[in-house]
């Protein structure tokens, strides 16, 4: 698009979405702001803000001469004292809490209180509500020069107020009890530590992602129902007015349009099974409560398809019941409607992370086609389907003295054995030739869903706790590690005609042996191929993932990328 045509398209979409608004029975202040939300994450908004700074620069203007004038100086002499009042209730008691509520956070006394002091004031949104409150009747008129004089005397303050938040916190810190500042220490200490490897963390992080899913899916669910009873039902009536027919097709458009987020609220394993493993195993108590938040989403979900379903067949609730479990199994097994609904919501990871993708894609572009893991957002497939966990082989494992090629893991269970751990002492990358001993530690690449073989007794592995992670985040936290060169790095390259492991099995590339690398998958064509096997053959146009140190990894890119050039 044009300058001229995406100011026209992006003011046409700000003012639409502010009508949608008004007409749902928001406020106009709402659906700009959403709008602006929006269009502030698409790959044009650095253009869209330059192209509409003019515009905004002149409704600002007048925007705030309209405010002034509205303004009686009159009322404001009579109401001097309630004014004097509030100020002094905002910038106190505003910066009060905003500095307790950092403090809660988990920030220090320093940065709690600077906060605080940025914070102590009331920004124009306040002219937008008070305005609204007189338009609608339900403020007095004299409220909104006394909110405004509020406003604007508190945004004046505002630099004095930051200016004075080193000396009050000087202040703080000399005079708070002993007892209190320790206590505080304590709990910037714990936030700035890694919580990875924490049980507490583990449950926010679980409950965190629970919550948001099931009221998102709950909330869509509920709209799709209100919509269907709203529009399509009355719809359906006027064409069928006769007979159970129109409420039978409604309830099954409507349960058909329902099925993939009803999906999604029964199981959303996807980016809870880290944390859900690492607390499943620790004991029957916390599995116990998982069951039960489990048992909430099936109930749910039935309960949302035993409504439409009574209020089409118009049937008794225990007659409507069996059919709604029959219903909810067919939703749960269907790996078909899962998919639907992967695909819908990868759809809107993609449009809502536009921008950033486009940033990544272009770093990607400078580097000749290669990857890491931190280009990759949070919906790759390296976060959903590929897992890194570490297991402690037991006393009476038959797999003691044997070597990892005896072992097979990667034929047997499809999994890697990226590293190994013996007395504190760290192997990145073993061999074909390390030999198992009993209390060694095993961490395995692969699909999540094989670590429940190796748990079984035959084996004698045991899990070990907290060290499930998809292997995007393994990834970053070896990154984050400290450990110079030694850490893992996962990383995807594309090969060309003139790459060397072009046209090559993975057996004939020997990437493990000549290059300590282990290759975890290959795009081809937009498809993923997962651990292939040594057979699998490696082809021009192909992205190779591989896993290694540092060092060996960019060497590895250098022979078969830049070298190529």
């Amino acid at each position: 698009l044009n300058d001229e045509t995406l100011l026209v398209v992006s003011v046409g979409l700000c003012l639409s979405m502010v009508v949608l608004a008004v007409k749902v029975g928001f406020s106009s202040a709402l659906g700009a702001f959403i709008m602006g939300s929006i269009l502030a994450e698409t790959i044009e908004a650095v253009r869209i803000e330059k192209l509409i700074k003019p515009l905004k620069d002149l409704f600002g203007a007048v925007f705030f001469v309209s405010v002034g004038m509205m303004v009686d100086i009159k009322v404001l002499a009579d109401y001097v004292w309630p004014i004097i009042i509030l100020i002094f209730v905002v910038l106190i008691l505003k910066m009060m809490a905003s500095t307790f509520g950092m403090m809660l956070s988990g920030q220090s006394l320093k940065v709690s209180v600077q906060s605080g002091f940025s914070l102590a004031q009331i920004g124009e949104f306040a002219f937008i509500i008070a305005s609204l409150g007189m338009s609608l009747g339900v403020t007095s008129s004299f409220l909104y020069p006394v909110a405004v004089a509020v406003s604007v005397v508190t945004t004046f303050m505002t630099p004095y107020m930051i200016k004075l938040s080193g000396p009050c916190y000087l202040f703080l810190e000399k005079h708070l009890p002993e007892k209190f500042r320790a206590w505080l220490k304590r709990r910037s200490l714990d936030a700035s530590v890694p919580k990875s490897s924490k049980v507490l963390y583990d449950w926010v992080q679980l409950l965190k992602q629970y919550t948001v899913n099931l009221l998102l899916m709950l909330i869509i669910n509920l709209g799709i129902i209100l919509l269907s009873l709203k529009f399509l039902e009355p719809f359906l009536l006027s064409k069928i007015p006769e007979g159970p027919w129109a409420g039978i097709i409604c309830s099954l458009i409507t349960l058909l349009v329902m099925s993939p987020f009803l999906k999604s609220l029964m199981s959303n394993r996807r980016k809870t099974s880290g944390h859900m493993m690492n607390l499943w195993t620790m004991n029957a108590y916390n599995r116990f409560i998982i069951l039960a938040l489990t048992a909430l989403r099936l109930i749910l979900a039935c309960g949302l398809v035993v409504y439409v379903l009574m209020h089409a067949l118009a049937l008794s609730r225990w007659i409507v019941l069996p059919m709604a479990i029959v219903l909810i199994f067919i939703i749960l097994k269907s790996k078909t409607l899962m998919r639907h609904y992967w695909q819908l919501e990868s759809a809107f990871v993609i449009n809502l992370n536009e921008r950033q993708m486009q940033e990544n894609h272009e770093r990607i572009q400078e580097n000749m086609g290669v990857r890491h893991s931190n280009d990759m957002g949070d919906a790759s497939w390296l976060d959903r389907i590929l897992y890194a966990y570490s297991m402690q082989v037991g006393e009476n494992s038959f797999l003691i003295d044997k070597s990892l090629e005896e072992a097979d893991f990667r034929s047997s269970h499809n999994l890697i054995v990226i590293r190994a751990q013996r007395q504190g002492e760290c192997v990145n990358i073993p061999g074909r030739d390390y030999v198992i001993k009993a209390g060694d530690i095993l961490t395995f690449a692969g699909k999540n869903k094989t670590m429940t073989l190796l748990n079984e007794s035959v084996w004698d592995f045991r899990f070990v706790q907290d060290s499930l992670f998809t292997l995007h985040h393994f990834s970053q936290m070896e990154m984050q590690s400290g450990k110079d060169h030694l850490h893992l790095c996962c990383a995807g390259f594309p090969l060309s005609d003139k790459s060397l492991l072009a046209n090559k099995t993975l057996k004939e590339a020997q990437i493990g042996r000549n290059q300590k690398c282990l290759v975890l998958g290959v795009e081809r064509k937009g498809k993923q191929h997962i651990n292939p096997s040594s057979s699998f053959q490696i082809l021009p146009g192909d992205i190779v993932w591989v896993l290694g140190e540092e060092s060996f990894v960019s060497k590895l890119i250098s022979i078969n990328v830049y070298g190529m050039r």
